[in-house]
């Protein structure tokens, strides 16, 4: 008989879902535990940083982009970094290249964001691209004290 137990590893990579969601962590105290395995692309590199309780930073080193080859896209939930194609061809042709060690490529990075989770800024300054977030919870959804009659 053929099982027909949904395999949901092969949908959803749970161990990469630490390093590619903001606004969770508190569901993930211990990061050692969610060890991430195999291979995906660590192009461009990024932290993922936690400010303070409501405030998170996402730094992205894209060095040799400008604002212009880079599209950020923010929907509650999602957030989508990418760059478009970037030409081959050297800036200045009378240029020769000896070694060519700053990868600019094209790339697409998916981060999931709490329902709570906003995109408040985004700057890009000496090849850093520094996007702000912010954890926003309603008043109705803020825990209270309920007061006993």
């Amino acid at each position: 008989m053929k099982d027909l137990t949904p395999n949901f590893e092969s949908k959803f990579d749970f161990m990469r879902f630490p390093l590619m969601s903001v606004g969770f962590d508190h569901i993930f105290k211990n990061r050692d535990q969610f060890r991430v395995s195999g291979n995906f692309d660590t192009y461009p590199p990024y932290n993922l940083v936690k400010l303070d309780e409501y405030k998170y930073m996402i730094e992205m080193a894209v060095a040799g982009l400008n604002k212009e080859d880079i599209k950020i896209m923010y929907e509650p939930g999602s957030l989508v970094i990418e760059s478009g194609d970037q030409d081959s061809e050297p800036d200045e042709p009378d240029l020769t290249y000896l070694h060519k060690g700053i990868a600019v490529r094209r790339f697409v990075k998916r981060f999931t964001l709490s329902d709570a989770v906003i995109v408040v800024d985004s700057e890009l300054k000496d090849g850093m691209l520094t996007i702000h977030l912010e954890k926003h919870i309603p008043d109705e959804l803020k825990p209270k004290l309920i007061e006993i009659n």
